[in-house]
């Protein structure tokens, strides 16, 4: 596929994967993440672009790109947590083959375990973590089957 996800989503139900949200982080580089998360879309049903609040002002100003592209963008703040701008529309992966073997790949992994402090990147600072904390507080359902890899 030519492109690493930072974050992803995905849904296990029985032996096989049936719904994948990939994330991708950026500080500033709108351009470049919008470009990676459409290249995701191969084996993803939502895309998103999470970016630091305080560098993304010209995304949002360009929300529109975006929406076109159908890719998700939120910005990520340490203190007021996370909002999103645009919620991608659900769809089915560009490519059946690529979508088939990411998931083969993803059904072959450990899982991480929950409670384990993770950072991406020094640069990024992204904390897998404290997604963790943010997605489970802020979904009232039981997900119990939805796993992050």
């Amino acid at each position: 596929v030519g492109c690493v996800p930072d974050l992803v989503f995905y849904l296990k139900e029985n032996r096989s994967v049936s719904y994948v949200v990939s994330i991708e982080f950026k500080l500033s580089n709108w351009r470049k993440a919008i470009k990676q998360a459409f290249t995701q879309k191969n084996f993803c049903n939502e895309a998103y672009v999470v970016m630091d609040s305080s560098l993304a002002g010209p995304a949002i100003s360009n929300i529109m790109e975006f929406k076109r592209a159908n890719i998700g963008l939120a910005t990520l703040d340490k203190d007021s947590g996370l909002d999103v701008y645009f919620y991608c529309k659900p769809s089915l992966p560009f490519s059946a083959q690529y979508s088939e073997l990411f998931s083969k790949n993803l059904l072959k992994r450990k899982t991480i375990p929950r409670n384990l402090m993770y950072t991406r990147t020094i640069r990024g600072g992204a904390r897998l973590s404290y997604l963790r904390n943010f997605y489970s507080e802020s979904t009232p359902r039981d997900d119990s089957s939805l796993t992050v890899a």
